[in-house]
């Protein structure tokens, strides 16, 4: 056949292109077009034509080392196919498994991945085909994939201002971001003909060095420094309302399945906090409706540490819930949780939308937050479904918190026991999916507890072992912290529609204390306060305990709440108020940069009321704004049951003066109220205030005072009127707060000086962050016989 080609200006070559038999086809010229002929077959011949002129040129060639991905004597529990420029912190998360797990971990630039598999071109099927060939062919099989780069679906750049792909997605195409979707999954298929991943996978979605370092440093503290404490033992709930975009919907499955998953696939050794929005107000502005409260309670919980932050409801990659509750840009920058990061899972639309080339999502935005955030996220990519969102969700928590493994292992695990394949493929781990969570490793237990039910006002006394293989952990010896509840809440609430919902609270904290392990061996004791629930049978005991390398916990439920005894008690507990490193702090002292509060609250009979209970709570107003519940702040002192403190960061705190309020009560409940004004200055400079010699004028001696407001080196020297120094007073070490400094009156010689004015100058030298930092104050004073 013969077929003519137009619009070329000089002879084109022409090449036949079929199944790997590409040939040049010969080109006449006839009249004024080019004509080629070839022969028919039956089967189906692409033909591309091109101008010589029209080439490009090759600029270089360069040697490329091969590299020994197909070797099959490579070996690996745990592959990581790394952005060549973060290298370096992926060798840093492999040393770490290999120290702390014993696992064979290779890196891998994706470069060489690229061009083993992909022909040198940045295809992900190519990674796929690598891991395939890993999985098969290695010494050992491998089971966690760490893809430690961030990947968007702009893989030829076509959007103005597109990310450079460090490691790109596998996307499944659609016209709209609700049809299509990426998945880290497609590199883990490769047994079989099936949508279930064979490898635990996860992903450091990290765009630039500093981002990648960030996450390796908090992965790594994490595993090797751990923070021990309660919040190692705590998961927290957060449970949608009924309400979506117009706020008129009944759409109760979100409340229904967090409740269903904190009650019944939890483990009963963990503690729970229930953030369920039905509790809280609802406030209205002409943008949208709110609920400040729990919003509130949501950052104060993460600041103050959670295991693991479940959501089901409503979101996008922005924000949780259409009352914005939690807001990535909003809410992010208030997080102060350095070493108590917990996991976040959102099951919820489009948390993990993490190959957007234009923005960061919400969970990406909480791993990369440095010193603050998650330290991982689980999310979806795209818009999912509730029912399936949850059974996904119930199936993690369960292989999560029950048999122990590694974060990727129990989504895998999960994924293959959850038939909604296309949805478990939206869901990414936002992470690394070989470390665990930091749950308690070992066990305590009840020994006895005298006596046996709360009853209000009674001294319980609790004794307790931790115990290794089912036995007391006799060579053990540390810190233990011990929380009692009250029975649990019962609550039912009704919708507009007149829909129930019935679900469980916390009962409220009536102790919160600590004490020794010695030779695995505890006592605590404390008050039943009278704020308790009569006649019920669901109060709760709970054990943490750590001697800083290891720790575990241990718990005692359905213990009986109800009766009384009589303790002659009328009067309110003492209630002390200063502040981190002003801990000689008076009312109207200066307090440098943002205040850290502390408050000393005692009584000698019966102990702070914690329970929270409505007026009686721990509250503090700071310049009569709204209350603030400080309640759950208070911890008693060790191996005490009577006084205790409330550290509480007051961030933001405006420079200038404020005023202070705290009110207090008693588990007999008495209250007390005590107050306070402070003054915050300029974190990094020296302040004087309230600067007086006393006496002034003076005959024999005089002091010098003043307040100050920080640590700071003190020098006085004392001039005549015409700048002549008589004498230098130094070696003097002023605190925070209020300080005097004596002067008897001599100058440098020992003899006492004569009448008149005299000038004094005070130079204060202290260390600030910013290096060393000097003030002075000039004064006159007066000497008369």
């Amino acid at each position: 056949f013969l077929m003519n080609l137009q619009g070329f200006s000089s002879k084109p070559l022409v090449m036949a292109v079929d199944a790997g038999n590409d040939s040049l086809i010969y080109v006449n010229k006839e009249a004024s077009d080019w004509v080629i002929k070839d022969i028919i077959t039956d089967k189906p011949v692409i033909y591309a034509a091109w101008e010589m002129g029209s080439l490009l040129e090759i600029q270089s060639i360069t040697r490329v080392s091969s590299s020994s991905l197909r070797s099959p004597n490579n070996s690996a529990d745990m592959i990581i196919i790394s952005a060549d420029d973060f290298i370096q912190q992926a060798e840093k998360i492999a040393n770490l498994h290999s120290e702390a797990d014993n696992m064979d971990v290779v890196v891998v630039p994706v470069s060489s991945v690229f061009d083993q598999f992909g022909w040198g071109l940045p295809d992900p099927v190519a990674i796929r085909d690598f891991v395939r060939y890993a999985y098969f062919n290695w010494a050992k099989v491998p089971e966690y994939l760490l893809l430690f780069g961030g990947g968007h679906f702009d893989y030829r750049n076509i959007l103005t201002g597109s990310k450079p792909n460090k490691i790109p997605p596998f996307e499944y195409s659609g016209s709209s971001l609700q049809q299509s979707r990426a998945s880290d999954d497609f590199f883990a298929y490769v047994s079989g003909d099936d949508y279930y991943p064979d490898l635990a996978v996860g992903r450091i979605p990290a765009w630039s060095l500093d981002d990648a370092e960030v996450v390796t440093q908090k992965i790594i503290s994490y595993i090797k420094n751990p923070d021990f404490g309660q919040w190692r033992g705590l998961v927290t709930f957060l449970g949608d309302d009924e309400k979506a975009a117009t706020g008129k919907e009944n759409e109760t499955t979100h409340l229904i399945a967090s409740e269903d998953i904190a009650e019944n696939v939890l483990p009963a050794g963990f503690n729970k906090k229930k953030i369920y929005l039905p509790e809280y107000p609802e406030s209205y502005s002409t943008s949208r409706r709110t609920r400040p409260k729990a919003r509130e309670a949501l950052i104060d919980q993460i600041n103050r540490g959670t295991l693991f932050f479940n959501f089901i409801g409503h979101g996008n990659n922005k924000v949780w819930t259409h009352e914005w509750v939690f807001h990535r840009d909003i809410d992010i920058p208030l997080l102060d949780n350095k070493d108590k990061l917990p996991v976040f899972y959102g099951a919820t639309c489009a948390f993990a939308r993490y190959d957007d080339p234009d923005e960061i999502s919400f969970a990406e935005a909480l791993l990369v937050a440095e010193e603050k955030g998650g330290i991982a996220s689980i999310g979806a990519s795209r818009f999912c479904s509730s029912i399936p969102n949850e059974a996904l969700d119930r199936q993690f928590i369960r292989f999560l918190f029950s048999d122990s493994l590694s974060l990727g292992q129990a989504l895998m695990s999960a994924k293959y026991l959850v038939s909604y394949t296309s949805n478990n493929e939206l869901y990414h781990l936002l992470g690394d999916p070989a470390m665990k969570i930091g749950m308690p490793q070992y066990k305590a237990r009840v020994v006895s507890i005298k006596p046996d039910t709360f009853k209000a006002l009674s001294v319980i006394h609790v004794k307790g072992e931790v115990i290794k293989n089912s036995v007391l952990w006799d060579s053990f010896n540390g810190d233990v912290e011990v929380k009692a509840f009250d029975s649990k809440k019962s609550v039912t609430y009704k919708t507009m529609y007149d829909t129930k919902i019935k679900y469980k609270l916390s009962g409220n904290a009536i102790f919160t204390g600590q004490g020794k392990v010695k030779n695995g061996v505890f006592d605590v004791s404390f008050v039943v306060p009278k704020d308790i629930s009569y006649g019920e049978n669901e109060g709760r005991l709970y054990f943490y305990f750590s001697d800083g390398e290891k720790d575990g916990s241990g718990y005692k439920d359905n213990i009986h709440v109800g009766g009384s005894s009589f303790v002659d008690d009328e009067s309110g507990p003492e209630i002390k108020i200063y502040f981190r490193n002003y801990e000689n702090f008076i009312s109207g002292d200066m307090i440098s940069g943002n205040p850290e509060l502390i408050v000393e609250i005692s009584d000698d009979k019966t102990g702070v009321n914690i329970t929270g209970e409505i007026g009686h709570k721990i509250t503090m107003n700071l310049d009569d704004t709204e209350q603030k519940d400080l309640t759950e702040f208070f911890r008693y002192d060790e191996n005490s049951y009577l006084s205790g403190k409330i550290i509480y960061s007051l961030p933001g705190t405006e420079l200038g003066s404020h005023f202070l309020k705290i009110k207090a009560w008693d588990n007999a409940n008495n209250s007390s109220t005590a107050s306070a004004e402070f003054k915050v200055v300029e974190s990094g400079n020296i302040f004087f205030e309230d600067v007086l010699p006393y006496p002034n004028p003076f005959s024999l001696s005089t002091t010098f005072t003043f307040k100050i407001n920080m640590d700071a080196e003190i020098i006085i020297k004392i001039f005549t009127v015409d700048g002549r120094m008589i004498r230098k007073i130094e070696s003097f070490w002023a605190e925070p707060g209020f300080n005097m400094i004596e002067w008897d009156g001599l100058d440098s010689m020992g003899d006492v000086i004569a009448n008149g004015v005299y000038f004094y100058k005070i130079y204060a030298k202290a260390v600030s962050s910013d290096g060393e930092i000097t003030k002075s104050y000039i004064g006159k004073i007066m000497k008369i016989r």
